[in-house]
């Protein structure tokens, strides 16, 4: 190495100065040779006077252009965070919010003004742009007023159009005397339908008609029904001016005056004789049944049966005529009603009130047993019996002949009595 601690007056040797030279040379290979950064060294520079610095590690190194750059892109590309092209610039974000810098006072405020979802109070009116399509849609005033009451009485005039039996109000007050109407006279009627599903007026409906006025003639609430497309006939619902009540009679107007009903009467159980079938019967020995007698009941009551039978005594027991009462509706557990029946078939009757008298049947509906004599009497004798029972229902009865068991001969009976008294009215 070169001397380097040179005093003042000292000669410079030959040696010396090759030392030097040497030692410059070898730095300048080493500065022309380098391919990086060396510590404590000069930066060589290219022809164009650019130096080359390798990328930075730490926060104090020089950056080169490279880093510099590639720390720019990340942070626009963070900044942007994937945006869409239409809102990825500073520009167009404010143009987007109206290049208002007060923007968040601005939308606060605005919302302020709007009514929540729930919980909130309507301070002024609401208005809605049409009728609403579904059921969970709100509805205008004038959607609910149309619901109720004619808008015309211009429009068409019959009861069965399609204008008029939509549900609700029909669109045109009415007369009672167009076509299809509930009377005869011009009074008007508002049309009014409940209808079951469709809602368009063309499916089952119950129509009313409510009176325009009730000074009109003939005026009063009349209802039909159409199920199936077949209309039932109109009828007029009674109110206090058809009937009313009249120191505890009841009174009906006939278009003239009040009439009498008439008290009700109640039956009682007497020996008031009401009908008699005197004529021997004999009671086949087959488990069938022979209609004995059939009435229809004035009153609601006691009833009082009588007649006369013959007994057999056979296998130890008593074998004797029974006169069931019954009817052509069932009465069982569940009180089903009959509404029509065909003869034959399980459970239903196989008998009405043309059914002529002495008439086999085979099963009787709702059956019950009203006078089965049980004591051994004297053979061949005729021994008088009787029983009771309560008539609920103005109904046909029908009193039949049955054996209570087994036995080799047919059996009579006779003087069968229906005895009762009217009480009341």
């Amino acid at each position: 190495m070169a001397k380097i601690d040179w005093q003042m007056n000292e000669v410079v040797q030959p040696a010396d100065l090759n030392q030097i030279g040497q030692e410059i040379n070898e730095l300048a290979d080493e500065i022309e040779g380098a391919a990086a950064a060396i510590p404590d060294s000069l930066v060589k520079r290219d022809a164009q006077g650019r130096a080359k610095i390798a990328n930075p590690t730490a926060d104090d190194e020089i950056a080169n252009k490279g880093s510099v750059e590639a720390a720019i892109n990340t942070a626009i590309t963070n900044l942007v965070n994937g945006a869409p092209a239409a809102l990825d610039t500073l520009l167009e974000l404010a143009t987007a919010l109206g290049n208002d810098p007060n923007f968040a006072t601005t939308m606060t405020n605005a919302l302020t003004a709007k009514i929540n979802k729930a919980g909130d109070t309507l301070t002024g009116l609401l208005a809605l742009p049409g009728d609403p399509t579904l059921d969970s849609h709100s509805v205008r005033k004038r959607y609910v007023d149309d619901k109720f009451g004619a808008k015309t009485t211009e429009g068409t005039w019959d009861w069965n159009d399609v204008t008029n039996t939509k549900p609700g109000a029909g669109q045109t007050l009415l007369r009672g005397n167009v076509a299809n109407g509930p009377v005869n006279t011009i009074a008007y009627f508002y049309p009014f339908n409940f209808e079951y599903s469709t809602k368009t007026g063309s499916g089952n409906i119950t129509q009313l008609a409510i009176p325009y006025a009730l000074t009109e003639p003939g005026t009063g609430i009349y209802m039909r029904t159409r199920f199936g497309g077949v209309w039932t006939g109109w009828q007029r619902l009674l109110t206090n001016s058809d009937v009313r009540i009249n120191s505890g009679d009841l009174e009906f107007f006939d278009g003239t005056g009040w009439k009498s009903v008439g008290k009700s009467k109640v039956s009682v159980a007497s020996d008031n004789v009401r009908l008699q079938v005197a004529e021997e019967v004999m009671i086949p020995n087959n488990q069938s049944y022979v209609l004995l007698a059939k009435f229809i009941p004035e009153a609601l009551g006691e009833v009082k049966v009588s007649c006369e039978v013959q007994q057999r005594f056979a296998s130890n027991t008593v074998v004797s005529p029974v006169i069931n009462m019954a009817m052509t509706r069932k009465i069982g557990n569940n009180h089903t009603l009959y509404d029509a029946w065909y003869g034959g078939e399980s459970g239903i009757p196989m008998y009405d009130y043309s059914t002529p008298l002495g008439t086999v049947v085979s099963s009787v509906v709702g059956g019950t047993r009203l006078i089965q004599p049980n004591t051994p009497q004297q053979y061949d004798t005729y021994f008088s019996y009787q029983g009771r029972f309560y008539v609920h229902s103005l109904e046909p009865i029908y009193l039949f002949g049955t054996l209570s068991g087994a036995t080799a001969t047919n059996l009579p009976i006779r003087n069968l009595k229906i005895m009762y008294d009217l009480v009341g009215g």
